[in-house]
């Protein structure tokens, strides 16, 4: 909840610096009020590449008020890595709000977002107690709450880049039973220290990519 509350904090003062803007907007000549832009791309549909979700498809759309700038969005990842001893899946939800400096047709922007990821191993080669090899099968699921700054470029077909950090419980260690490889077969209670995860620490992961896609 802490991490949570700083998270909110310090995208309250984002949005604050962002809103000091003023939104590059029409009005009615004859009311005076703003009009909404029925000319801006609303839709967005693209790929990321990056940290931790290596590669993340996601949509994205702008709200058509106050200049467009509000824009919720939602990231599906789904990764699979293969080695002689291993095996890693990932599989990560993300959803979220982007607040553009101007409009969500293009320019900085930050964000808030709340992310899950389930992360599966395999591992086919360990050493159990008294060198005896074995195999077992595990997984881990994190949930984090992040902040990003980004920049997404204009036009048919755009580019976006993302910086920021996640925050939250990160496990050191695997615990689960393994199958040891001996014509018994006998289970025992493992542990193994959590396999290196591009981005992901201790306290939260960092978080980088760049991604590509089509507005509309």
């Amino acid at each position: 909840m802490k991490h949570l509350l700083k998270l909110l904090l310090i995208f309250f003062f984002a949005n604050f610096a962002l809103a000091s803007y003023p939104p590059h907007a029409d009005k009615d000549p004859i009311l005076g009020l703003q009009r909404f832009r029925i000319d801006s791309r609303l839709l967005f549909i693209g790929i990321k590449i990056g940290l931790p979700n290596i590669l993340s498809g996601g949509v994205e759309v702008a709200v058509p008020v106050l200049g467009n700038r509000f824009a919720p969005f939602v990231d599906y990842g789904n990764f699979k890595y293969n080695s002689n001893t291993e095996t890693h899946s990932l599989n990560s939800f993300e959803y979220g709000l982007n607040v553009y400096l101007k409009s969500a047709d293009k320019g900085l922007y930050a964000g808030l977002s709340q992310s899950s990821m389930k992360m599966d191993f395999t591992f086919n080669s360990l050493t159990l107690l008294n060198n005896i090899t074995g195999t077992g099968t595990t997984g881990i699921k994190i949930n984090t709450h992040n902040i990003k700054l980004g920049y997404k470029t204009g036009g048919r077909v755009y580019v976006r880049v993302e910086a920021g950090y996640g925050i939250g419980d990160i496990p050191k260690e695997l615990n689960f039973i393994a199958k040891a490889s001996t014509s018994t077969g006998q289970e025992v209670a493992h542990t193994e220290p959590l396999p290196d995860i591009p981005g992901v620490g201790e306290n939260g992961m960092v978080i980088g990519n760049i991604g590509v896609g089509f507005s509309f």
